[in-house]
């Protein structure tokens, strides 16, 4: 009886495990400090998974994540290559540098480097440019749009540059909002 409890045990801790693997997360990218006001996010990124823009530049990041243990990695390059830094999630990373991609991992830097080194590669599988943005107006009124695939890059442009105007036209959005920036 007891070997039977056992083998359940080790059955519902693999698959416990498994389940955990699975967990994506999203990554907000702002062009503010402070992760406050609009930003353009890429969701469902899987752990490892690299949210990279067209070059654009962003000043903080947020990861929303369900892992307990996760990290943000901020790259100065697209593609989650060059220079990066790391944060804890569910905090407002905001690095000393202006940055172009962002990463999602379980374990911390020198743990992902020693992975990196063990396989040869630093190369993310999984690179996504933003699929949606949220607006906010001075009022607090949230508008989301979803970035059509393929069209990310007059998207993001026109986010990083302010010209909330021209996104409300991309996203064929007639609404009457008022932005300070």
């Amino acid at each position: 009886m007891s070997m039977t409890i056992c083998w359940w045990f080790i059955a519902l801790l693999a698959l416990l495990r498994g389940i955990s693997a699975q967990t994506a997360g999203t990554i907000h990218l702002f062009a503010s400090n402070g992760c406050t006001g609009s930003h353009m996010s890429c969701g469902n990124i899987p752990a490892n998974g690299c949210c990279t823009t067209g070059g654009d530049v962003f000043a903080s990041a947020f990861l929303v994540s369900f892992q307990q243990q996760a990290f943000v990695d901020i790259h100065a390059q697209t593609e989650c290559q060059g220079v990066s830094r790391q944060a804890n999630s569910l905090a407002c990373f905001q690095p000393s540098f202006a940055f172009s991609a962002a990463h999602w991992s379980t374990s911390s830097s020198a743990a992902a480097r020693r992975d990196a080194a063990e396989t040869n590669s630093t190369e993310f599988k999984d690179c996504r440019r933003p699929d949606s943005i949220t607006l906010i107006d001075d009022d607090g009124t949230e508008v989301k749009i979803a970035v059509p695939e393929g069209e990310n890059t007059d998207y993001e442009h026109a986010f990083v540059k302010g010209d909330y105007t021209k996104l409300m036209k991309l996203a064929k959005i007639n609404r009457n909002l008022r932005f300070s920036r």
